[in-house]
């Protein structure tokens, strides 16, 4: 198995390497999803020299590049995955679009690049000449796509209406960074922005952390009916834009409401196929622990935001699931399992149905 570190670790290795009279070979990619054109690349890449160093694209980098789609395996594993490959000797990720910063800390003797470029095409080949390195265009045509395995993959799943699931939990239960996490560790789900009257704080900007409109203008779409649910929150109005919600709902992406329980009650009476969730915590001691230990709030707050808790405790009894949150990675992995396990309840079975009885019929013929 190759080593995995930064690049202030792959440039120490590259040296006692180079040290050893080994040729360096640096191959790159996003290795999203890894196939047999990824196997065949990195061989014909290890066969070019002695020593083979792959960057992999880091999450951040495979979303600029790729899209906010992908990739659909985290960099964790990717890396340990490459790693894990007979020919390969160092892995290191990187952050930028291209490989151009990891090849000037590196300096390889070849650049191996796959079969969809071209000598000429290569964005770093000036680099890789300047100081007397080539590169090298290796592996089988280019008839291998991760790209394509998706697009075949997501015509093959199941018909199904987005999971509506809302979220919500007192004051201190960790229900923004349980509903994060989901975010970022889970495909197909979106956070739903709500519309607000306050105005924006800080570095929050429209469209991003909320909707900012008039008070006019939200009067104006509660007349309208144009929200699933709406309240007034310490003088300011929240609401959950209803067209919004449901375009993305009726394409079969699943959308996160992060509201307190009273929105629940609300979209639960017009939305028949709603999820909630209920975040607690271990106890109300423990809650108090962590509002004191926010160090945010005087003893007054504190002392209302448990008041609170215990109301919202209390009115949460027609909430589908409780998680508590004991341990942070618990609870997500719990939050994890509700979302998917409503996912496979809410498949169209007779769309599929169709679907899977037409294909039949159409290879029968």
């Amino acid at each position: 198995m190759g080593c995995i570190g930064d690049l202030a670790a792959a440039a120490q290795k590259v040296a006692i390497a180079r040290s050893r009279g080994c040729k360096i070979v640096l191959a790159n990619g996003a290795f999203d999803l890894l196939h047999i054109g990824h196997l065949r690349y990195l061989q014909a890449a290890k066969a070019i020299g002695d020593y083979l160093v792959v960057a992999v694209n880091s999450d951040i980098s495979v979303k600029k590049t790729k899209g906010p789609n992908r990739p659909i395996v985290p960099q964790s594993e990717r890396v340990e995955i490459v790693a894990a490959l007979a020919m390969v000797d160092f892995v290191v990720m990187f952050d930028e679009p291209t490989v151009a910063n990891v090849i000037e800390h590196l300096r390889p003797d070849i650049q191996a690049k796959g079969t969809d470029y071209t000598a000429t095409s290569v964005p770093e080949a000036l680099i890789v000449q300047s100081y007397g390195g080539r590169v090298e265009i290796v592996g089988d045509p280019k008839d291998h796509s991760t790209t394509e395995t998706v697009t075949r993959l997501q015509s093959m799943k199941m018909p199904r209406r987005g999971v509506p699931l809302v979220v919500s939990a007192p004051s201190g239960c960790g229900k923004t960074t349980i509903c994060q996490k989901l975010l970022e560790r889970t495909q197909g789900i979106e956070f739903s922005i709500s519309h607000t009257t306050r105005k924006p704080r800080g570095s929050e900007r429209n469209g991003n952390e909320y909707h900012f409109i008039s008070n006019d203008e939200f009067t104006q779409m509660v007349k309208a009916s144009m929200f699933l649910e709406w309240a007034k929150v310490h003088d300011n109005y929240y609401g959950t834009s209803r067209s919004q919600a449901e375009s993305r709902l009726n394409i079969g992406i699943d959308v996160l409401f992060d509201i307190d329980v009273q929105g629940g009650k609300q979209l639960h009476s017009c939305l028949a196929d709603v999820v909630l969730v209920f975040i607690l915590p271990p106890n109300l001691l423990t809650l108090s622990q962590r509002l004191h230990n926010r160090g945010t709030d005087d003893e007054a707050v504190i002392q209302r935001r448990l008041a609170v808790a215990k109301q919202e405790i209390e009115q949460a009894s027609f909430y589908n699931y409780w998680i508590i949150n004991d341990h942070l990675e618990d609870a997500v992995r719990d939050l994890e399992a509700i979302l998917f396990a409503e996912r496979l309840r809410c498949v169209d079975k007779q769309a599929f149905r169709q679907q899977m009885l037409g294909n039949i019929n159409h290879v029968d013929r």
